[in-house]
């Protein structure tokens, strides 16, 4: 059995160029770096990076849609 749990992002603002990103360890994976990609579901490990502020190899923007829209994500 898989744990993970939905979270909603509503857009609260008024600009539709609103991005979340979410970071944090994973537990079954030695407490690796692991973010959430722009689907808003599919983990991403990403390797150790050679220098600071390096970009990541894919794209963990979460679009937030519109003013007053919701977008809910799953983190496992």
């Amino acid at each position: 059995m898989v744990n993970q749990v939905n979270v909603a992002l509503q857009n609260n603002t008024s600009s539709g160029n609103v991005y979340a990103y979410v970071t944090g360890s994973a537990i079954n994976n030695n407490g690796a770096l692991c973010l959430i990609q722009a689907d808003g579901k599919t983990p991403y490990y990403p390797p150790i990076p050679p220098t600071i502020l390096s970009p990541l190899a894919v794209d963990c923007a979460i679009r937030l849609g519109p003013p007053g829209s919701t977008f809910t994500i799953t983190v496992p």
